[in-house]
């Protein structure tokens, strides 16, 4: 019998979730989410990704992003997307919300694996003016 999977929200306040400011022309982390005990974290096609800068001077819609997945020992770097800022950035429309996993494919982040949100950005990125949101799965353990 397969396991349940429930609906799973992440936002910026949630327990495993790190904010780290950019460094403008620079790849940077700015975003990292390490899965808690209990449950696996699943993603597929349904999930969404979204990242907003709320400065004063928002982030080039052109600018790089990049989506890592690490195992928990941190050896197997994993890229799950790169995209372009635009299309991760948190707005009303829905068109615009970025769906990393495209696909039947879907992939299960065990107890302390880690996503990753990377960016190049033409400024620098405040942790206190940015919005990050993942809609994803949860499977209990």
């Amino acid at each position: 019998m397969a396991k349940r999977r429930i609906p799973y929200f992440l936002n910026s306040g949630s327990t495993g979730v790190t904010l780290s400011p950019g460094t403008a022309g620079a790849l940077t982390k700015i975003v990292a989410l390490q899965v808690q005990p209990g449950a696996k974290l699943i993603l597929d096609r349904d999930t969404t990704l979204m990242l907003k800068d709320r400065g004063a001077t928002e982030t080039a819609a052109q600018s790089k992003a990049t989506v890592y997945l690490y195992s928990p020992d941190r050896r197997s770097p994993y890229v799950l997307a790169e995209t372009s800022y635009n299309q991760l950035k948190y707005n009303q429309d829905t068109r615009i919300q970025f769906h990393p996993v495209r696909g039947s494919v879907e992939y299960a982040l065990q107890p302390f694996a880690f996503l990753e949100v990377w960016v190049n950005s033409d400024q620098a990125i405040a942790t206190a003016s940015t919005d990050f949101y993942l809609e994803a799965k949860q499977e209990p353990l």
